[in-house]
């Protein structure tokens, strides 16, 4: 990825990590050092990084961005359920369908 990435971009607003550039090796190497070394950053990082993925990539963000583009292609707006993320899924819809062998026997 780029440093002036989507992915660069939500390291550096959540203080979720460093990014440097892959053709700076001691850049890198120091950034690991200085994680290795400081190991309450390091858990700060994960914890805003976990915090930051949790809230971007939902499954409500996730539904909520595939309808809206189908919504856009269909000149539709479509809405997520309300209780989408703490509702289950049915039994039914959990259930794998038995194999079937296309060879015949």
């Amino acid at each position: 990825a780029k440093i002036d990435s989507h992915i660069a971009q939500m390291i550096d607003e959540n203080e979720a990590g460093f990014f440097v550039d892959e053709s700076e090796p001691d850049l890198i190497a120091g950034r690991i050092l200085e994680l290795y070394k400081d190991r309450d950053l390091c858990e700060q990082m994960q914890t805003s990084a976990r915090s930051a993925a949790e809230k971007l990539y939902s499954r409500t963000n996730s539904v909520d961005g595939f309808l809206n583009l189908f919504g856009e292609l269909a000149g539709e707006q479509f809405n997520v359920p309300t209780d989408f993320e703490t509702s289950e899924p049915s039994k039914e819809a959990m259930e794998v369908p038995a194999r079937t062998s296309a060879l015949p026997s």
